[in-house]
């Protein structure tokens, strides 16, 4: 079973109401985390839900509008303040750069730990996958989404980890340390009398990488979809519900009735569903309106949560 899971500290879009903020998830695998998107206030949510900014090894930002950036300078002050030596990487789409110089170095702030700012190619292709971002723990890649302005969705999945051996394997051949180390890199078993074990036969069944795909501000986009196949578990913006199916697509939205749509073409096992407008009091509706278009399972993004992937 994977480890993964990803916490919940902004499901709200542009204004905090009902006890609900701007975008932010931390994406957690194997006690490395990484977020995606700073909201206003995100890390005063971190510390609220128990998240260790300390541990975050990267930085994913979707898009300029304030609701997914704005919290971003007072976290880099921070980690400067509290004396961070990590380096931390920062991604995003351009200007983000300009806009961090502008935020830090207007205000005196000299960092000193190692920061890195990764403005992601516009022009990288359109309806495929760009890596941008691995270490031992992820693989982390860009995709387009459909904005008013440049916006990027991320794909993280776990990087795959080397096969556990079969316990009747051991018992029954009792390899020695040289053979299971052959194993572990993909050969096959021999025992003295020269029989060949299959390497299939000598290890665990393999577990299938987690994945997660965070498609923050867009408009409905159909062709997500087939790019997002099999993906584990996808997060899909859901501004509005499907009465304001116009008005989502006039402001390049979408509602939870078309995130559905993107989930049951990806095959996905898991839907989340977030962004709600400030319009809505009571956020219910929006899983029962995705449960007419994906029939797997739909969790409402909610400041605090936990979801297991």
């Amino acid at each position: 079973m994977s480890s993964a899971h990803v916490t919940i500290l902004g499901s709200n879009s542009a204004v905090s109401v009902f006890n609900r903020f701007p975008s932010g998830q931390v994406f957690t695998t194997e006690h490395s985390q990484y977020l995606i998107d700073c909201g206003e206030g995100t890390q005063f949510r971190m510390h609220q839900y128990g998240v260790k900014k300390s541990r975050i090894k990267a930085i994913f930002i979707t898009h300029l509008h304030g609701d997914h950036v704005f919290g971003l300078p007072g976290l880099i002050t921070s980690y400067q303040l509290s004396g961070r030596k990590e380096k931390l990487t920062v991604f995003g789409p351009q200007p983000i750069k300009k806009y961090l110089d502008l935020s830090l170095g207007g205000i005196g702030h000299f960092i000193s730990f190692p920061l890195e700012i990764v403005e992601i190619d516009p022009n990288i292709p359109h309806e495929k996958f760009t890596e941008i971002y691995s270490d031992h723990r992820v693989k982390v890649e860009a995709f387009h989404l459909y904005h008013r302005i440049s916006c990027f969705g991320y794909k993280f999945t776990e990087q795959e980890k080397r096969p556990k051996l079969n316990r009747d394997f051991l018992d029954t051949y009792q390899p020695d340390v040289a053979s299971i180390k052959r194993i572990l890199n993909g050969e096959d078993f021999y025992t003295d009398e020269g029989v060949k074990i299959a390497h299939e036969k000598c290890t665990q069944k393999p577990v299938l990488p987690t994945s997660f795909a965070y498609c923050s501000d867009t408009i409905f986009h159909e062709p997500l979809g087939e790019l997002l196949e099999n993906t584990s578990c996808i997060y899909h913006e859901s501004t509005y519900l499907e009465p304001m199916k116009n008005q989502a697509a006039e402001r390049y939205h979408s509602t939870a009735y078309q995130a559905g749509i993107i989930a049951e073409l990806a095959s996905a096992q898991k839907l989340i569903l977030g962004h709600y407008s400030s319009r809505y009091k009571i956020i219910e509706e929006f899983a029962e309106e995705a449960s007419k278009s994906y029939a797997g399972e739909i969790v409402l993004a909610v400041e605090g949560k936990c979801v297991e992937l």
